[in-house]
This record gives structure tokens, sequence and C-alpha cells, in this order.
């Protein structure tokens, strides 16, 4: 069979998947990873996690209208949380290390969750948070004005006056405490 090579289209890069974040379970047996692909019909990226096994057996271990993002297994492994952003709010979630249904663990505001990290016992998760300012969102004029150097970020967009913080969810009842100001 011959293949003729061809140089790559842009209607290609509608059927691309990238792979990030691989998290490797603490037994070894399982990789859990972060597939992004292009919804064309809305103009936009959707993200899922999707887990393989010892064997190389890969499945979605996510799916439907949210991007998941973020997975990190709890340690021993029996539980994985995950940061699920919806519009513009970001939430942890967790669910079982084997698959089934997440629940929703924190109720914050709107804004970002930029990291998600396990304590070593597994009463507690650290994020990083920054929250929304009143008043704004995504879409905003045109028109802005900049006094400080670093007034727009990759994923961010255009930077309001908040910044991010430490916070700590505790996973027995998904309360939230901000450690840094």
């Amino acid at each position: 069979v011959t293949v003729r090579k061809r140089r790559i289209t842009a209607e290609d890069l509608i059927h691309f998947r990238t792979v990030s974040d691989p998290q490797l379970s603490s037994d070894g047996l399982r990789v859990v990873y972060v597939v992004k692909r292009t919804l064309p019909d809305l103009k936009k990226y959707r993200s899922h996690l999707w887990i393989t096994d010892a064997e190389g057996r890969a499945r979605a271990f996510t799916s439907g209208g949210s991007d998941d993002s973020t997975p990190r297994w709890s340690p021993g492994g029996a539980h994985l949380a995950f940061v699920r952003m919806t519009e513009e709010v970001s939430q942890i979630h967790v669910m079982d290390g084997a698959g089934g249904e997440s629940r929703p663990l924190t109720n914050l505001p709107a804004g970002r969750i930029a990291a998600l990290e396990w304590s070593p016992d597994g009463t507690r998760l650290a994020l990083v948070f920054r929250r929304r300012a009143a008043g704004t969102s995504k879409d905003q004029p045109l028109l802005r004005h900049v006094s400080r150097l670093h007034y727009k970020s990759e994923g961010d967009g255009f930077l309001d006056d908040e910044r991010y913080h430490v916070y700590v969810a505790w996973v027995r009842d998904g309360s939230t405490q901000q450690i840094t100001q």
C-alpha cells in the first residue's frame, strides 16, 4: 500500500486531540490524563479525562458539557480529584478511582482553579484559585486602561485586580479556607 504524503491543512486541525497532564496511580497500574479536542460546531475546545490501564486499554473517564482537567490521585489511589470548569466557574470534583459519577466537592464563586494537590493523609486538597472580580466576565470591552506590566495571561485573558491565592478544601465536607492574602 502506497501512502501519499500531504501537508496538514487548517481543516485537519479539528480532528487533532491533544494529550496533557498524565498522572500515574500509586500502584503504577493506571494513568489518567487530559484529552482536549475541537468542537467545530461550537467553535471551542472541550477537555475530558481519559484513563489507560497496564494492558494499554484506554477509555474516557469523564464526559459531558464541561471541561475537566488537573486530575490528581488521592494517596493510595482510591479517589481521583479534578477540576471541572462550567461557564466561568471552576469546582473540584471527586470520584471513585475505579470510575463512576463524580461529585462536586467545592462551591467556589466564579473564578479559575490553576493548581490542585492532595495532602499526604488524603483529608484535604490544596488549590490555587483566582476569584473573578464582581461585574466582570470573559467578554469585556476592547478599550482598557492598563496600569501594570502583567495585565494579560494565556488561559485567563485580561487580569483584573484579583490575584491567585492558595486555598485548602476539606474532603469530608467541601469547606474551603483561603490561606494567602
